[in-house]
């Protein structure tokens, strides 16, 4: 099965980014957004610019992006792969055990007085 990484609907604002790169930004960001104001200013100083950074706001705020899809290859068993979607960060690391407990961090004799070494700010 293949995924790709854009949709009908982002094909369709890529060509019209050719021709008004801020319009489909703006659909995609926002109007007051960041990403909006430098296309702005980038296609009123440069035009062309203006185009590839429509194009990239395009691809990174595409719903086949957000969607986690990746193309990796299944188990030998068939199964799905076991791993996190491309940006997922509710995967909780302490019980796969690659994080260290707070205790073996810490040296104990090396504490301050009031008995934690924390940062703090």
């Amino acid at each position: 099965m293949s995924v790709y990484s854009v949709n009908k609907h982002d094909v369709l604002l890529m060509v019209l980014s050719v021709f008004l790169p801020p319009i489909t930004v703006w659909v995609r960001r926002g109007f007051f957004s960041r990403d909006f104001l430098l296309n702005l200013l980038l296609f009123v100083l440069f035009f062309f610019p203006a185009i590839f950074h429509a194009a990239y706001v395009i691809y990174e705020t595409s719903e086949e992006r957000q969607s986690g899809y990746e193309s990796v290859p299944a188990q030998e068993d068939g199964s799905e792969p076991q791993q996190p979607r491309n940006g997922d960060f509710n995967v909780d690391l302490e019980a796969q055990g690659t994080l260290p407990r707070y205790e073996e961090v810490v040296d104990a004799s090396a504490a301050k007085p009031h008995g934690d070494n924390k940062v703090q700010n």
